[in-house]
């Protein structure tokens, strides 16, 4: 019997793994506290988020990324950071973890890129570019990455925005793009969760500050809401 096309998204996305088929991923990114993830990962998350950015309120000393990622699968934790030296990036390997998530100005060196990918690796580089207009989306980022994070554009920021983006736009590109996955970012919520399921057709969702109740602290409701929310969703595709 020929495999789900979901199902075989998701497993490049979590190769080696095994899981219950599910038609929808969930990252919980900005976390900070013990609490949250555990209950994420009870909840079912897909993946963890650790923002390493000294410029967010959610940034993590290694100490403390340690410390948190030895209570969960360490294959679901996801370094978050914006175009870090390479030497970090190996301080971060030597700590066991082995996926990034790379965000990165549009008008970036290429080069520069193109050197993260080769110390990281395609298959575990989500890369992150920042994109003013997504229908003039530079697909030469596609040559370093299997896997594109589409976050809301903010001209002074790298993402938490808390702003939704062009879902139209980000359905596009996934279709004109069917090899690559992507996956979906800014100002996701419970709330707005199965608008931006149907209109954008996204099967990776990444959640952060609509989850919480201050910067780094999620809020149990909003979690246990939001896997309802997945739950219902992946019930009622799979029928």
């Amino acid at each position: 019997m020929t495999k789900n096309r979901a199902l075989l998204l998701f497993e490049s996305l979590l190769p080696l793994q095994s899981f219950t088929m599910q038609l929808i991923s969930v990252k919980i990114c900005g976390i900070t506290r013990s609490e949250d993830l555990l209950l994420a990962d009870k909840l079912g998350a897909d993946f963890f988020g650790f923002i390493l950015y000294p410029k967010s309120p959610r940034c993590l000393s290694l100490d403390t990324l340690s410390s948190l990622s030895q209570s969960v699968d360490q294959d679901k934790c996801i370094c978050v950071d914006v175009m870090p030296e390479v030497e970090k990036i190996e301080v971060l390997q030597g700590l066991g973890f082995t996926r990034f998530q790379i965000h990165c100005p549009e008008n970036v060196d290429l080069v520069r890129i193109e050197t993260l990918s080769e110390r990281i690796g395609q298959e575990h580089l989500w890369l992150a570019p920042q994109t003013a207009d997504l229908l003039k989306f530079n697909t030469k980022f596609l040559s370093f990455s299997n896997t594109i994070l589409i976050d809301s554009y903010s001209e002074s920021s790298f993402g938490g925005t808390g702003q939704t983006g062009n879902w139209a736009a980000f359905k596009k590109l996934k279709k004109d793009f069917p090899n690559h996955e992507w996956v979906l970012a800014g100002g996701l919520s419970p709330d707005n969760l199965e608008e931006a399921y149907r209109e954008s057709e996204s099967n990776h969702f990444d959640f952060n500050s609509g989850l919480e109740s201050a910067p780094g602290i999620k809020s149990s409701v909003a979690l246990e809401k939001l896997f309802n929310r997945v739950s219902l969703i992946n019930k009622n595709s799979s029928i």
